[in-house]
């Protein structure tokens, strides 16, 4: 499966699996949108961080630096553009909360865990990407 595009409606997105099913790749993108909208940002930019990179290796990795009840046995990665909104009512927001308003663009890695009986759950995000090889 491969999804990549720009759009006057949204990021460019660039997601090619052949590991994972398009209701994989929604529910996990959409928990990344929502994450970085609900902190101000506009998403530019998801990269895919590839089905090679998401092997046995990567799971150790996660299962090592997240706190989860059981041991994720699948993982999905994500590299992930964004910058803060230039919507006034963010900006205000941010303002109030004692928050910088950073127009710099910035890099974010998200990692998400399924277990073999559970949902996609967000393992990790963060500006360091903790599956390095």
């Amino acid at each position: 499966m491969g999804l990549s595009g720009c759009s006057s409606e949204g990021p460019k997105q660039d997601i090619d699996t052949m590991k994972y099913e398009v209701d994989d790749m929604n529910v996990t993108t959409k928990s990344m949108y929502e994450t970085l909208d609900t902190q101000g940002y506009v998403v530019d930019n998801v990269v895919y961080r590839g089905d090679d990179l998401c092997d046995d290796e990567a799971l150790e990795q996660l299962n090592s630096n997240c706190e989860n009840d059981e041991p994720y046995t699948s993982c999905i990665g994500f590299k992930v553009d964004y910058h803060l909104s230039s919507n006034p009512l963010v900006l205000a927001r941010r303002l109030l909360g004692g928050k910088d308003i950073d127009n710099e663009e910035k890099t974010q890695y998200f990692w998400f865990g399924k277990t073999d009986d559970g949902e996609w759950e967000k393992a990790y995000s963060g500006e360091i990407d903790i599956v390095v090889k």
